[in-house]
């Protein structure tokens, strides 16, 4: 109705613009008004003709509702083939499909894909799919209905599209979606068989370009948090007890028993192969407790599909316990407050900042997102590095984070990185770990999955490129379409439904932007960071009044303080 009262205000408006000597009331006895609005909205009534127009004008793809023929339960599935056909009638985007797509990320150039991708395909040519998993509650209900609207989704995102396409939302991509009572009810295997028999048939039978032009679709990687690997893998979704590792087959009683001064035996793993996960999947052994869905897709290797991720394991815990050891350490030697640690985090203008309490730190881990915690260490050293002294062993705990989060973070590979220099970055942090929190049991799995990363990180060329920052951002989407619908009947449906509507508009008018070079700054003001003695002595070199040394912006690409060099061209986010 409120349609349809703007519609007829608008025609009146027009009406009166162009036609001065029409009056109100012949208008309204000339025009049968609500007639005319009911023909002009005819093919706008239902959700149908809705669809049909979207589909016809926009190209758009619905999702497909399957129920599983005994309990019922239903999940929606977004046809990739579909997918695909709608992105490629965008001409901008279907250039990256028939142009050579080596240069477009690390992985094309990884030990990886030279041994388990490229032996697929013809001359590296193909349609090379990321895919991403995570389970997202859509609101918050308490007590006994706690997961009761709890969603499993599966997107994707395409390798032939250049990395600075691919970090837009706007080109990640919905493939399944579904409630996690359904994976009780009906099972993995059934949410997860759609996916895996179209991979299979865009695989062999490959995806038609145009006439001349067919390519396969090759799926080279999952990545999600852990517990939603090992849910893919088939392993069982707990980390307190038996096998807790994909990569080997490390129990968590191994790592409840590592001795501080054999360090050198975290590196040594017994690792789990293709074969032996295909064979303990099928015998219900070391760590499976379910056949895993993904053996149904014959091209994939097992052992490497799901890649760490550095968000998850790094940016949401080692960071975290890395910097909460050193804020204790600082409260208890230098006796700062909780007021002075919020209000050096106060001076950080990149980000809003939740106020910090002793409770978070004590219990390693603060209330922050990944994008915030990058943001946190980027200026860390520069907030409280005055505190220590260079040989302080916390001090040398966060150097070496610091190292080891500039190879892990950094957009370009280095193949010069030393895999056994690598080794040591982690083993050194471990021992200080050790030393001063006997291993918080909350992150023995995690820092179990850092030992992996020296040989990963090669193997992958790089690792920035496998992690789930962007994907996760997905989720709001999800979240928002959720409340403004309020559908709970069948909200995996709703959810889908306007995801896809979206996600049509989005693509028909899609248009690259052309790269523009970041202009970056030094965030922190300087007078925050110096002492009295400093700024007098700086404030005399630049010829100023020491009271306005705190207005002058100082632009920056390389910030060297205490041994720290803080390149903010870098680009960690």
């Amino acid at each position: 109705s409120q349609f349809a009262h703007d519609y007829l205000c608008l025609f009146e408006q027009f009406l009166k613009e162009e036609y001065p000597s029409f009056s109100k009331n012949l208008i309204n006895n000339q025009f049968n008004m609500q007639e005319m609005i009911d023909i002009s909205l005819e093919f706008l009534l239902t959700d149908s003709k809705v669809f049909d127009i979207l589909k016809h004008q926009y190209n758009l793809v619905q999702p497909i509702e399957i129920v599983h023929p005994e309990t019922g339960s239903k999940i929606q599935y977004i046809p990739i083939a579909e997918m695909l056909a709608s992105i490629i009638k965008n001409e901008h985007l279907m250039k990256f499909f028939v142009e050579p797509c080596i240069n477009n990320c690390n992985f094309f150039t990884s030990t990886y894909f030279k041994e388990c991708i490229s032996s697929l395909v013809t001359s590296d040519s193909g349609i090379f799919l990321k895919l991403y998993s995570d389970e997202i509650e859509v609101c918050n209900p308490i007590g006994s209905a706690k997961t009761k609207h709890k969603l499993c989704v599966i997107y994707y995102s395409i390798l032939n599209f250049p990395e600075y396409l691919n970090s837009s939302l706007e080109l990640s991509f919905l493939s399944t979606i579904f409630s996690e009572s359904t994976i009780k009810k009906a099972g993995l295997q059934f949410c997860l068989s759609p996916l895996i028999a179209e991979l299979n048939d865009l695989y062999y039978k490959e995806f038609e370009i145009n006439t001349s032009l067919t390519l396969p679709v090759v799926a080279c990687f999952m990545t999600g948090d852990n517990l939603s690997m090992h849910q893919m893998l088939g392993l069982q979704k707990c980390f307190s007890s038996g096998y807790v590792c994909r990569f080997c087959y490390k129990e968590y009683r191994q790592l409840c028993s590592i001795d501080i001064q054999c360090l050198d035996k975290l590196f040594q793993f017994n690792y789990r192969t293709h074969l032996s996960n295909i064979n303990d999947s099928q015998q219900l052994n070391n760590g499976f407790v379910r056949n895993s869905a993904f053996e149904g897709l014959s091209y994939i290797d097992l052992q490497y599909f799901f890649p760490p991720d550095i968000m998850h394991d790094d940016l949401e815990g080692f960071s975290h316990l890395v910097v909460c050891l050193v804020l204790l350490n600082a409260m208890e030697k230098n006796h700062i407050s909780m007021e002075f640690i919020n209000e050096q985090f106060s001076k950080i203008y990149d980000v809003s900042l939740p106020k910090l309490s002793k409770y978070n730190i004590k219990n390693f881990h603060l209330p922050c997102t990944a994008s915030q915690m990058i943001v946190i260490l980027q200026y860390f050293g520069l907030l409280f590095g005055d505190l220590f002294d260079y040989d302080d062993d916390i001090w040398i705990l966060f150097c070496n984070h610091k190292l080891f989060l500039n190879i892990i973070l950094s957009p370009y590979y280095d193949k010069d990185v030393d895999i056994d220099y690598f080794k040591f970055l982690v083993a050194a942090q471990l021992e200080t770990i050790y030393k001063y929190t006997d291993f918080n049991p909350k992150y023995k799995c995690k820092l179990h999955y850092i030992c992996h990363y020296p040989e990963l990180y090669h193997y992958f060329s790089g690792l920035r490129y496998l992690w789930c920052m962007r994907s996760e951002a997905q989720h709001q989407v999800i979240k928002n379409i959720s409340r403004q619908c309020k559908n709970y009947n069948n909200v995996a449906f709703t959810c889908a439904k306007n995801f896809q509507i979206q996600k049509a508009l989005v693509v028909t008018h899609f248009m690259p932007h052309d790269l523009k070079e970041a202009k970056c700054s030094s965030i922190i003001k300087i007078s925050s960071i110096l002492t009295t003695p400093e700024k007098i002595k700086l404030s005399n070199i630049l010829n100023v009044k020491f009271d306005s040394l705190g207005q002058i912006c100082f632009s920056t690409t390389v910030l060297n303080f205490r041994g720290f060099h803080y390149k903010t061209w870098l680009g960690y986010i």
